[in-house]
């Protein structure tokens, strides 16, 4: 397994970098908890509640850049620049539109948003002043998210690692000042942690658009040479790239529709439910690098027509996967009371994250398996139809079904609805499995 060093290089050069940069964005979503922890319990589900539509639309917008990814990857494995530029062009013009329409709607309609998840009558005033602010950042997350991936795919991981970490350290020091009023400024609270936010956001766009088209970029090229396209290929392009969005919307307004279970067991659980997704998001990083290190290295190969090195990579990240899962959960089960230390929040909702943290230590070795085969493997492989079906059928035939079962009908505690959500990783594990089996995966999808 651990015999071909070129891989591993080339694997942990992605890899890395993909992980630090997730880490750090995981940690400012720790450090904003942990910060607004500190003005109350109604405060931390307040900022849980108000980032679900942008939690949405993040996936939309991963589901556009890792539909994109599977095109880049395999270009770039031809070392195609100008098709390169035309699918940048062709990601920024759709998620300009998206981004556009969920920015209009959290604008005019934040409260019906909010009151989807939320009846607490302290919650929602809250939650509805925290959407209005950071909404006005979504078009400039979504073309960073664009820009970054194009990066990726081209094995220039250091620079979007480098863009974060600037724009992290931004937002934790605007967050420190606007939600407790320091150094002159006014003490904003919720709201202050939302124009940190968008203000971070905004630089971390703007040094994103100058580093990826100066003249020194590696896809340098003129306005024009981006949307140098017509309707047949943009419609082309959507028709493959779209079973992606479809997968990443779906698994998005999934997890909606968790919290909307959480939601009928009380604001406690859905404060630990906030508080462990935060914490869990910072081990996953791992396991996110590794996948879209997954991608990259298998859409090389696969692009540049050598299918039998793109199933033995396949082989050996599979099995990395599970190595991974495995130690993550082993750490995570260690140190759950030592991190919810952090937290000042009520015994009960620390009981009940640390409940929840073991028992996503339990799932996480088929977790991170499915998130390395799904977004890495198949995708980088082109088989983004059969990756589709495996996610949105096991979420919405198991996972959500089981979350309304566990809270609403035999009314569980939260730890143990998630256990019964944990079904769904479970049978994705055996669907993923028959499927790298099968050798049905490899589609060269730049041929033409």
């Amino acid at each position: 397994m651990f015999k071909d060093k070129k891989f591993y290089r080339k694997l942990i050069k992605i890899a890395i970098p993909i992980a630090l940069q997730s880490l750090v964005v995981s940690s400012l979503n720790m450090f904003d908890t942990i910060m607004v922890g500190n003005l109350g319990d109604k405060a931390v589900a307040a900022v849980g509640i108000g980032n679900q539509l942008f939690f949405l639309l993040s996936l939309i917008f991963f589901g556009i850049s890792g539909g994109c990814s599977m095109y880049l990857s395999q270009y770039w494995g031809k070392r195609d620049k100008e098709n390169i530029r035309r699918i940048i062009g062709f990601g920024i013009i759709t998620i300009t539109i998206i981004g556009l329409i969920f920015t209009i709607i959290a604008m005019v309609f934040p409260k019906a948003i909010v009151m989807i998840f939320s009846r607490d009558n302290e919650v929602i005033p809250l939650s509805v002043a925290f959407l209005r602010i950071v909404s006005l950042s979504y078009i400039f997350t979504g073309i960073s998210v664009i820009l970054s991936a194009t990066l990726r795919c081209m094995e220039k991981t250091f620079i979007p690692m480098a863009v974060s970490f600037v724009a992290v350290a931004i937002n934790i020091i605007l967050n420190y000042i606007l939600v407790f009023g320091k150094f002159g400024f006014p003490r904003l609270g919720v709201e202050g942690s939302a124009t940190a936010t968008l203000i971070a956001r905004t630089i971390e766009f703007l040094v994103m658009l100058y580093v990826a088209f100066n003249r020194k970029s590696i896809i340098y090229g003129k306005i024009k040479s981006f949307f140098n396209f017509d309707k047949v290929f943009y419609f082309k392009i959507l028709k493959d790239v779209f079973p992606v969005i479809i997968n990443e919307a779906c698994w998005a307004l999934g997890t909606v529709f968790y919290s909307i279970a959480y939601g009928f067991i009380g604001t406690e659980a859905q404060a630990s439910i906030q508080i462990c997704n935060t914490i869990n998001s910072l081990f996953m990083v791992i396991a996110f690098g590794v996948a879209n290190g997954s991608l990259v290295l298998v859409g090389n190969v696969v692009g540049a027509g050598d299918f039998e090195k793109g199933r033995a990579y396949a082989k050996k990240l599979a099995n990395i996967g599970i190595l991974v899962g495995i130690l993550l959960g082993i750490f995570m089960t260690a140190s759950a009371p030592l991190v919810m230390k952090l937290f000042k929040v009520s015994d009960e909702v620390v009981i009940d994250s640390i409940n929840l943290l073991r028992v996503i230590s339990v799932i996480a070795p088929f977790k991170v398996f499915n998130i390395v085969t799904v977004v890495g493997i198949l995708r980088g492989g082109g088989d983004v139809k059969r990756a589709m079906y495996i996610e949105v059928t096991t979420m919405w035939l198991i996972g959500v079904p089981m979350a309304f079962i566990g809270a609403v009908v035999l009314k569980l505690p939260v730890y143990f609805v998630l256990l019964l959500i944990g079904l769904e990783e479970l049978t994705k594990f055996v669907m993923c499995f028959y499927r790298l089996k099968s050798n049905k995966w490899i589609k060269n999808v730049v041929n033409n």
